[in-house]
């Protein structure tokens, strides 16, 4: 049996929305960048949107969504059980009625994989968790850092009809989908990928992207993302130089 999540679990109510979570940090963030800058704002040219939230974490961009397009189908998934704890909570709570949610890790193949993760959910609030151990262990967070195996899925078995926004922040494991779902990117109408970097490799992994993307006859927008790192990760960011990059891009194809 799952343990309960020991991190106490905090309230807040935003936009008419009862969100759990545990982290301030991350909280603010993400009323910050979903509810407050439209992030995520798409225009869609149904009212049945087909949605797929990929890094899913409490499920604030689901929720935005949700309120965007009612009658939206939305997929999620989420590898952190505590914090796929908090998502069904949200999506249970706020009475979510067409979504989806998949406790399982997204990736090049279907199996088990590491996951990295930490226990201090109250700093973290899951983010910088990953299946990529560069991003998910990090040294000022040792003492709480772990290793757990997840189930790992094939995003392409999810894109079988029209994706009309798909929204990817992997932690470092957007290169692998992106490459993984490529012969079912002519699928997708418009995405919104959090591309990770570090030290160098920044201009090097985007063009990469992009180009995958222009192949199949996206346009894109890149811009940096400025995230505000917090203090406890100080160590971490002088050691790895990181970067982080949106990708917005719209297929071609449904002008």
């Amino acid at each position: 049996m799952r343990k309960q999540l020991l991190t106490p679990v905090h309230w807040t109510s935003h936009n008419g929305l009862d969100i759990s979570y545990v982290s301030d940090f991350a909280m603010n963030g993400f009323i910050s960048d979903i509810f407050q800058t439209d992030e995520h704002r798409f225009v869609s040219q149904t009212k049945t949107p087909y949605v797929i939230d990929a890094g899913a974490n409490t499920g604030c961009v689901t929720l935005y969504l949700k309120q965007l397009y009612p009658h939206a189908d939305i997929l999620c998934f989420e590898p952190d059980y505590d914090i796929f704890q908090l998502l069904q909570s949200n999506i249970l709570r706020n009475q979510l009625l067409n979504v989806q949610a998949f406790n399982c890790a997204l990736g090049a193949y279907d199996g088990v994989t590491h996951f990295y993760t930490s226990k201090a959910k109250h700093l973290s609030g899951g983010l910088g968790n990953s299946i990529k151990p560069v991003w998910g262990i990090q040294e000022h967070l040792s003492q709480y850092d772990t290793s757990i195996k997840v189930p790992l899925r094939r995003l392409s078995t999810f894109i079988n009809r029209p994706v009309d926004y798909l929204k990817l922040d992997v932690e470092g494991a957007e290169s692998d989908i992106l490459s993984e779902i490529s012969h079912r990117l002519h699928l997708v109408k418009q995405l919104h990928v959090e591309v990770h970097c570090l030290g160098n490799q920044d201009q090097v992994l985007l063009t990469r992207l992009t180009d995958l993307l222009e192949r199949h006859q996206f346009s894109t927008d890149v811009a940096p993302y400025h995230a505000m790192l917090p203090d406890w990760i100080k160590r971490w960011t002088e050691d790895t130089n990181p970067s982080i990059w949106n990708i917005k891009a719209t297929n071609l194809r449904y002008l």
